[in-house]
């Protein structure tokens, strides 16, 4: 195994950029998109879980545009595969950091778990490839598999959360109409 992945230099900026990217991806997709959906959706109770739903898809789809503009789309059947799992465990994701933020009406908390999860992501594939590149679709059978599996792996384990996100969204006062209307406190 290679320990020098571990220097200083690499290991501070990876934090640095993952945190920063945790931000960023929160503050779009749960401080500027989620509240959009809620505006328009948040004065039911059914209209509330679909905006942090949708808002969850939208941000699990969004982890697979990226790699399918550098390297073009995949419509094998393990790329086909690869995408709709690695959006639905996104999405998954997505939906508990939204329940989570309009819960406690704190970005940081799960901007600091985003950017700490995409953190031990690049640490585990710098582990077991040697490379820091996280490919969400891969043409190669062998990481096709291992990227199916995974993906599999993050859906189980999230489920319990998604449930804990949807209690948290049964019990929030409505309406819930984001920032973007005044009656958003």
């Amino acid at each position: 195994m290679n320990y020098r992945i571990f220097k200083q230099p690499l290991v501070s900026q990876a934090i640095i950029f993952y945190f920063l990217l945790g931000i960023f991806e929160e503050g779009l997709f749960r401080g500027i998109i989620m509240q959009a959906f809620l505006a328009k959706m948040g004065k039911t109770r059914g209209g509330l879980i679909w905006a942090v739903a949708i808002n969850g898809l939208i941000f699990g789809f969004v982890h697979i545009l990226l790699g399918w503009f550098l390297s073009g789309v995949d419509l094998s059947t393990l790329g086909l595969l690869q995408a709709i799992l690695k959006t639905l465990s996104a999405g998954m994701a997505g939906f508990f950091f939204g329940a989570v933020y309009l819960k406690t009406r704190n970005i940081w908390g799960i901007s600091l778990v985003h950017g700490l999860s995409d953190l031990l992501l690049m640490v585990g594939s710098l582990l077991f490839t040697g490379s820091n590149a996280i490919s969400y679709v891969s043409s190669d059978p062998k990481q096709a598999m291992s990227t199916i599996l995974i993906n599999f792996l993050f859906i189980l384990l999230y489920i319990p959360l998604v449930i804990s996100g949807w209690k948290q969204l049964k019990a929030i006062s409505l309406p819930e109409l984001g920032f973007y209307k005044k009656e958003w406190s």
